[in-house]
């Protein structure tokens, strides 16, 4: 459980890092992928919800 916890705040700090590197250098292709980055992050945060309820 703590894996996922852990994996998930991860994964938004990196979603989140690529997003401002978009910003930064004006590359559209990171925002992609750091918008990409944030839903698998949301994949494995509900999974983590989920997992807590049992």
């Amino acid at each position: 459980m703590t894996v996922l916890l852990v994996l998930t705040f991860a994964m938004v700090a990196v979603g989140l890092y690529l997003m401002a590197g978009m910003l930064r250098r004006d590359e559209p292709a990171l925002g992609m992928i750091g918008l990409m980055v944030l839903q698998i992050a949301g994949f494995v945060g509900a999974a983590y919800g989920v997992l807590g309820r049992i």
